[in-house]
């Protein structure tokens, strides 16, 4: 039987071998075939109208649907099977957005190559917005679905240095993203390391062999590898294990599973993998839908129980295709009944082949598929099964049923938890060396020293970092071998702290989804350099301190903040950074202002003398001149009577500013002098 060509991906467009021109159909046969393409099985009559001709009398819209399947079974023949109350198409009709979503489970390069995001473009049947509605949503999907095999395929063309293909996704992909951000930093990475010159081959430089791809592979990171090597080693003689994998964001939890899944494949394992987002956390069941569909590639699935996969069936259609005659179970099946399904299909796969599944980004997990794992793996507790659970810590509340389920299954018998900590300075040490392929010892300490300074050893921003400084010119790159090179000057001048777009990116998402009291109270800790107590805080936000300090736990536990006697400060410089940059200046100064007063009076209250230092640091910020001049004549005043004059010159600097009475200029002019005086050597 001929098979039947359809376009969806553009102007859609259908196509047969004989005659080998395409087929002109009118647009409401098009549309039909289109979403009978697309949503695979049988449809009701009275669905078909009322999507198609739903604002026409119910006899005009049914008159109208069959001579639109008229038109089809002319064109199609037995490839549309047209019943007295249902119509679908069967096998021989070939469609290029289907090819994708079946490239994008197996095959992200050849997904890459289809253009998904423009289904239907600038095809509008007239008045039929139930399947304008229909169209959007799958255009949508499908977008979002292309972003995720581009930036797949585009690490990787990265990873085996194909600059240019990289380059050529990152372009198709800018054009149908509805945000550009990840595209075009993708086309960023690629022209940037496109530019570096490739040295020659040597055999005692280990590093020349292979490009650097700008990941930070396992460095630091042997004890994890090593604890999922042991668990697969127990799963292959028969026993299940279960590893929760947690870290903060950036610390190279989706890497390490990346690579130990294709580590497994290349011992022959069975391996499915799947990753939660947080735009699906209110879609039910979606996470193991998307585990199941990988699960239908599986050759061991074909011995699961076939009323198994009917039940499984009633809720993904992609099971049909895989077994056309299969008797696809009757009305919707009850959670339960789906759950001991799911065990079933899973079951039969590790049976055939020892199995590694692998869920990563597991707090935006939707509700049911948490539950569904729970019973999963407890219920399959005799098959030969590698779970690996990876969650990002920070990013929900402990209540979230992800983190819940999470913390439920490292209680099971044969489950382990590693949590990625951030890189030590050898670490990087041994990043920068790599990816640098930079002989000198104390240039590599030098630079790694500085981006661990900065970053705190959180893998993702040292690598962002180190391409920032690329971009900007503050390393070199030896045109001859590649080596990084540093200016002979000073760290502080020749590597600034600029926070690289992409972590300011990734930290401001992440502050976005702060609940407005937590967002107000991070912004006051920000703009506290060395920590903020409970009672400033406490003053600046109106709240009881027990109110501050529930507050900060809740920060505390998304790893946005820290405590360090008995004051909270932000977990890491960078947050600091992208949280003030994140409000105007009006409001910046409006903090400070209000941390200064506070601080003042705190120390009232306490009948103790506030830090003239901090107040004054404050209230210049907050250009509350009154207390600013006062209080850095005092600390000028502290730090003379202890010998720190340049400090002493520092306040007298910041009092000068705002000393605005005559009797003020003439007290700071006096005590510069002195200070000047006191520091200059005897004339003569």
């Amino acid at each position: 039987m001929p098979t039947i060509q359809l376009t969806l991906c553009g102007p859609p467009a259908i196509h047969i071998p004989d005659p080998s021109s395409p087929v002109a159909l009118p647009t409401k046969a098009m549309a039909l075939v289109a979403y009978l393409a697309m949503e695979p099985g049988f449809h009701s009559r009275e669905h078909l109208a009322s999507l198609l001709w739903g604002e026409s009398p119910d006899g005009k819209a049914n008159a109208s649907l069959r001579q639109a399947l008229k038109t089809l079974r002319q064109h199609l023949g037995d490839h549309i099977q047209i019943e007295r109350a249902r119509v679908g198409l069967v096998d021989g009709v070939s469609c290029d957005a289907r090819q994708f979503l079946e490239f994008a489970k197996t095959s992200p390069s050849a997904a890459v190559a289809i253009e998904a995001g423009r289904f239907l473009e600038g095809f509008t049947p007239r008045h039929c917005p139930d399947f304008d509605d229909w169209a959007d949503a799958v255009r949508g999907d499908l977008i979002a679905r292309y972003g995720r095999v581009a930036a797949a395929a585009g690490a990787e063309a990265i990873a085996r240095g194909d600059w240019r293909q990289a380059l050529a996704i990152g372009e198709r992909w800018m054009l149908v993203a509805s945000d550009p951000t990840e595209a075009a930093r993708l086309m960023a990475e690629a022209n940037l390391l496109a530019a570096q010159p490739t040295p020659p081959a040597s055999d005692g430089d280990r590093w020349q062999a292979v490009p650097p791809d700008f990941k930070a592979g396992l460095a630091g990171r042997a004890p994890v590898w090593e604890t999922l090597l042991q668990g697969w080693d127990r799963v292959t003689h028969g026993t299940p294990r279960v590893a929760v994998i947690e870290g903060e964001i950036g610390t190279g939890k989706t890497r390490l599973t990346d690579d130990f899944a294709r580590w497994v494949s290349t011992q022959h394992g069975q391996v499915l993998r799947t990753q939660a987002y947080e735009s699906e956390r209110t879609t039910q069941i979606g996470l193991m839908l998307e585990l199941l569909r990988g699960a239908l590639a599986c050759p061991g699935v074909a011995g699961a129980d076939p009323i198994a996969l009917g039940i499984i069936a009633r809720v993904l259609p992609d099971v049909r295709r895989r077994f056309p005659s299969l008797a696809v179970h009757e009305g919707e099946p009850g959670f339960a009944i789906l759950e001991e399904a799911v065990a079933d299909v899973l079951t039969a796969i590790a049976d055939d082949q020892p199995l590694l599944v692998v869920i990563d980004d597991f707090h935006w997990c939707d509700p049911e598929s948490t539950a569904m794992l729970h019973y999963l793996v407890r219920r399959m507790d005799r098959a030969p099964v590698l779970w690996v659970v990876a969650l990002a810590l920070g990013h929900e509340e402990h209540d979230a049923p992800g983190l819940r389920v999470a913390r439920a299954l490292r209680t099971l018998p044969g489950a382990v938890r590693a949590e990625l900590a951030p890189l030590a300075v050898a670490d990087v040490e041994e990043i920068v060396r790599d990816l640098g392929r930079m002989r000198s010892a104390s240039a590599a300490h030098r630079l790694a020293r500085r981006v661990h300074e900065i970053t705190h050893g959180n893998p993702f921003y040292v690598v962002e970092l180190l391409k920032t400084w690329l971009a900007e010119g503050c390393i070199s790159i030896d045109a001859a071998t590649g080596e990084w090179r540093l200016s002979d000057r000073e760290d502080a001048d020749v590597l600034g702290c600029a926070v690289p777009p992409s972590v300011h990116d990734a930290i401001a998402q992440r502050i976005g989804r702060l609940p407005r009291e937590q967002q107000a109270l991070l912004t006051t800790i920000a703009a506290h350099d060395h920590g903020c107590g409970a009672d400033v805080l406490s003053l600046v936000h109106g709240q009881s301190r027990l109110r501050v300090a529930m507050v900060c736990d809740a920060l505390r536990q998304r790893c946005l903040v820290g405590e360090a006697d008995s004051r909270y400060v932000c977990a890491h410089p960078l947050i600091a950074s992208v949280v003030l940059a994140s409000v105007g200046a009006a409001r910046r100064r409006e903090v400070h202002r209000a941390i200064a007063l506070a601080t003042v009076e705190v120390a009232r209250i306490n009948r103790q003398s506030p830090d003239a230092g901090e107040v004054a640091y404050h209230a210049d910020r907050g250009e509350e001149a009154g207390l600013a001049y006062t209080h850095a004549m005092r600390a000028m005043e502290a730090a003379r009577t202890v010998g720190a004059n340049a400090e002493a010159l520092h306040w007298l600097d910041l009092a000068a500013r705002w000393a605005h009475t005559p009797e003020d200029l003439a007290m700071v002019d006096h005590a510069t002098a002195q200070m000047l005086e006191a520091e200059a050597p005897s004339p003569g």
